[in-house]
């Protein structure tokens, strides 16, 4: 992954992707003074390997994501691999957890964990969002979840 994410850092450029560890989807914009609320995300994988998406690559959508002082959500994402370089593996892992984030934005939190299930072990951001179904299978959100996690601080 370290060898990805210099290409992502190449594609990108440094100053860029060093100030923005995370970065929102296409189309979506963030002020510089949120860098650090989002930075706080890098609990799924090391700063280096998440980044916007952009050509050349193979991505999945982690999370999406409200930070302090914006009501707008945020997808992030994850670079897979170089496009079409993707290992069996990874599309396994990558099909496995789409279905379960799918299943997480319906409340579905009995499928979402059976979806993850076989694949958490070997893969960081399956075992948090496995962790967070059984979280909620054993206390349900409020009836006005969004499915968007909202940061708290920095």
């Amino acid at each position: 992954m370290a060898a990805l994410a210099r290409q992502c850092r190449d594609l990108l450029g440094e100053a860029q992707h060093r100030d923005f560890p995370l970065l929102p989807s296409p189309g979506q914009r963030i002020a510089v003074g949120q860098s650090a609320n989002i930075r706080s995300l890098n609990v799924y994988n090391d700063p280096d390997d998440v980044v916007r998406a952009a050509s050349g690559f193979s991505w999945r959508e982690l999370d999406s994501i409200r930070v302090q002082g914006r009501d707008e959500p945020i997808s992030i994402y994850e670079p897979l691999a170089l496009h079409g370089e993707e290992t069996p593996e990874q599309k396994v892992v990558a099909a496995a957890y789409a279905h379960a984030l799918a299943c997480w934005r319906r409340r579905d939190f009995v499928r979402c964990a059976e979806a993850l299930a076989p694949v958490a072990a070997a893969d960081p951001p399956s075992t948090l969002l496995l962790q967070r179904a059984k979280k909620f299978l054993a206390h349900p959100p409020a009836p006005d979840w969004d499915a968007v996690n909202t940061l708290e601080g920095q």
